[in-house]
């Protein structure tokens, strides 16, 4: 079953259920997923979305709302805060797992001994390719 499949299967869900939370923010991402849909289908020909493509509009959707709740917070807003946050751990259920702080840094000196010392940006580059999904690029 591709994320797709699955993030339809959790809209039927919620709305059999009447979770409106989880259904608000499902609807938000498939909407986002179709508009991205157009955006292929008018470059490539090709509408269908990979499951790395999908994982890469969650983790854009996730740091919208984290973005936003440090701006509510930075105003005082903390119930608008709770709500962005509640809306992220939604889509983080749809994540595959983060690594640790420590499992990231022994990745990257992994990729940093593989290359060279003076090309720093294309070790940088290997690295973000390589963690991509599965740890915070901060």
């Amino acid at each position: 079953m591709s994320l797709k499949e699955t993030i339809l299967a959790d809209v039927k869900a919620a709305m059999k259920s009447g979770d409106s939370p989880t259904l608000g923010v499902l609807r938000m991402l498939l909407a986002t997923t179709q508009n991205r849909e157009i955006e292929k289908k008018t470059k490539k020909g090709d509408e269908t979305l990979t499951d790395e493509e999908m994982l890469q509009i969650i983790g854009s959707e996730m740091k919208k709302r984290r973005e936003s709740a440090a701006v509510y917070r930075s105003g005082g807003r903390e119930e608008l805060a709770a709500s962005e946050e509640a809306e992220a751990a939604i889509l983080l259920k749809y994540l595959p797992p983060q690594l640790s702080k420590e499992e990231t840094e022994r990745a990257v000196k992994e990729i940093l001994a593989r290359s060279k010392p003076a090309d720093i940006g294309s070790a940088m580059r290997e690295a973000m390719k390589e963690l991509r999904g599965k740890a915070d690029p901060a």
